[in-house]
């Protein structure tokens, strides 16, 4: 039998068994698999070249259909493409040398093509990332600076001043919470786990405080808060306000202009819930996976020119749910029937 027929006349056979061996977090790749494979079957009957490799082109368009999964989950799965169809050939049938050396080479160029499409990918997002960077510093610092011409002129009077000096300070505090969430990030990229100091905290109290917050970072926008049973827990009161402020934004700046944004904190018997709520604009599927991972939705965006970027960072969420993970909890997000909703556990 030929190898392309063979691989052809498996590949559901062949995509099971390569299920088993590769990483969970790869396995959802199954469509993406048999594509390659295919690809790899016409680069064997052809003898394509690395320029005309099917299988180059096939993982070139899927990496850039897929901007959330890095290069080692890739790999991974070509790696174990390597591995499975060569265990599956009849044991008794003899292996035909040429077309077993271009199914190899088809694989290779698969595995390069994927690195030098992450290697743009990562080059486009550092760009995008350090941009939007800019942009968000520059918007607080321009009114420092005109904060302080204005305060530099004799004829202002001095309630003016003083209103200055509070636009000062409020931007001062804008910059050192965005300097906070990258040092943050960057903390975390680098496998160092987020500093808490916890102690027996009232909830609701922090909740409370997370919504005066948030109401003066969004006066326009109506914002209701229940809660039931008894909030109290042993955290970081502190960091548990940033993190509820974080989602409280986030429902803000998605949710639909004019409607109220909830927040409702439940006690259970092991943990504390906390649930962010609002009518929700449209968000695309990807975008609503990779909400809590700002790396990919600034991939998603750079893969996607013609759509619209980003509005910010997108280091809220991120910053939020490191926050719970290292109280022991995890949040969380869903979006169905025209409602956005963000959940946090604390365990008590």
């Amino acid at each position: 039998m030929k190898l392309p027929t063979f691989i052809i006349e498996n590949i559901d056979h062949i995509v099971a068994e390569w299920k088993k061996a590769v990483l969970p977090a790869v396995s959802p790749l199954e469509g993406q698999a048999k594509q390659i494979l295919m690809a790899v079957a016409a680069d064997i009957a052809s003898g394509a070249d690395h320029e005309t490799s099917s299988a180059a082109i096939t993982a070139r368009t899927l990496l850039r259909a897929m901007p959330d999964f890095d290069v080692r989950q890739v790999s991974d799965a070509l790696r174990q493409l390597r591995a499975v169809v060569p265990s599956l050939w009849k044991s008794d049938e003899a292996r035909p040398h040429a077309e077993w050396q271009r199914f190899h080479q088809a694989l290779d160029f698969a595995v390069g093509e994927a690195v030098a499409q992450h290697a743009l990918q990562v080059e486009r997002t550092r760009a995008l990332f350090l941009g939007m960077l800019g942009h968000d510093l520059r918007t607080p610092l321009s009114v420092i600076n005109m904060a302080c011409e204005y305060l530099a002129r004799d004829d202002v009077p001095q309630e003016r001043k003083a209103e200055a000096v509070t636009r000062v300070h409020r931007c001062a505090g804008t910059l050192e919470g965005m300097i906070r969430d990258v040092l943050d990030f960057a903390r975390s990229r680098i496998g160092k786990t987020m500093v808490v100091a916890k102690k027996p905290a009232d909830l609701d109290a922090v909740c409370r405080q997370a919504l005066e917050d948030i109401r003066a970072e969004h006066p326009r926008c109506e914002f209701c808060f229940a809660h039931t049973g008894m909030l109290d827990a042993v955290a970081d009161s502190a960091r548990l306000r940033q993190a509820l402020r974080n989602l409280l934004d986030s429902a803000a700046r998605n949710g639909v202009r004019g409607m109220p944004i909830h927040l409702h904190a439940a006690a259970c018997d092991d943990a504390i819930v906390f649930r962010v709520s609002c009518t929700a604009q449209a968000l695309s599927a990807d975008m609503v996976r990779t909400m809590f991972d700002p790396i990919a939705q600034l991939a998603i965006a750079g893969a996607n020119p013609e759509g619209n970027p980003p509005a910010d960072l997108g280091l809220e969420l991120f910053i939020a749910r490191e926050i719970l993970r290292v109280h022991g909890g995890e949040a969380s997000v869903a979006a169905r029937d025209g409602e956005l909703a963000f959940e946090a556990r604390l365990p008590r």
